[in-house]
C-alpha cells in the first residue's frame, strides 16, 4: 500500500535539508500541519502526547454517559496515532479485580461515539455508538487536532444495568512538538516561514490559508 503521506519527489526544498527531515515536513503540511512541518524544519523533534477522556458510569443503572472531553489541553498541533481503551470495575468480588477488568473490558457491552469540537467546525471519526474495543485501533493516516480543537465522547451501555459502577478510560496517543516558536503562530505564518526557508508549499497555502 502507498504510503499517503509519503515524499513527492518532485516538491523540492532546500538543498541543505536532509531526506529524511525534507520527508517529514512534507508529511505534516500533507497531514495538515504547517505549524509541525516548520518545528521539523528548525530541527525540533516530534514528541509523545497523550490525549484522555474518562467515562464514569458511577451506578450500575446508569445507561449513558455523554459529552465528556479531554482534560488536558491542547496547546500545539497534535497527531493522533493510535487509540487505546480501559474498562475500569469500582465495585468487582474481592481478590478477582485484574483478572475480571481484563476479560470484561472486551465483552462490557459499552458502546461510544467520538467527535472533535472546535470553532464553528469539527468532524466526527466515530458518528454512531460503536463497541469500545471496536473503537481502539492504530491509525494508517493520524487524526490532527490544533490548539482549537478538542475531543467529546459519549458512552452507553448497551446491557443494563451493568455487574457493578466502571470507569472507561480512552487515551488518545499523539505526537507532538515542544518547540515554542509555533504556539502563537498562524498557519500563514508557518508557510511564509518555510517558504523563506526554501520550501516550495505554495499548494498548501492554498489548501490551508485561503
Amino acid at each position: 500500500m502507498v504510503d499517503p503521506t509519503a515524499l513527492n519527489p518532485d516538491l523540492g526544498g532546500p538543498a541543505s535539508c536532509a531526506p529524511d527531515v525534507l520527508a517529514n515536513v512534507y508529511r505534516a503540511l500533507r497531514l495538515g500541519s504547517p505549524r509541525l512541518a516548520y518545528a521539523q524544519a528548525c530541527g525540533s523533534p516530534l514528541v509523545p502526547y497523550s490525549i484522555r477522556v474518562v467515562g464514569p458510569f458511577t451506578d450500575v443503572s446508569q445507561t449513558l454517559v455523554p459529552d465528556v472531553g479531554n482534560d488536558v489541553k491542547i496547546v500545539q498541533d497534535s497527531l493522533i496515532k493510535k487509540i487505546r481503551f480501559q474498562v475500569q470495575s469500582q465495585n468487582p468480588p474481592s481478590g478477582q479485580d485484574s483478572l475480571l477488568n481484563f476479560f470484561y473490558q472486551y465483552q462490557s457491552g459499552i458502546l461510544a461515539r467520538i467527535k472533535t469540537i472546535a470553532g464553528g467546525t469539527g468532524y466526527n471519526p466515530i458518528p454512531n455508538f460503536t463497541p469500545i474495543n471496536l473503537c481502539a485501533r492504530e491509525l494508517e493516516t493520524p487524526w490532527l487536532l490544533t490548539y482549537n480543537n478538542g475531543i467529546v465522547m459519549d458512552f452507553e451501555a448497551s446491557v443494563s444495568p451493568l455487574p457493578f459502577p466502571l470507569v472507561v478510560t480512552f487515551v488518545f496517543e499523539a505526537e507532538t512538538t515542544v518547540f515554542p516558536k509555533t504556539i502563537d503562530m498562524t498557519n500563514m505564518q508557518a508557510i511564509r516561514a518555510l517558504q523563506d526557508m526554501g520550501f516550495l508549499c505554495g499548494q498548501y497555502e492554498r489548501l490551508y490559508c485561503t
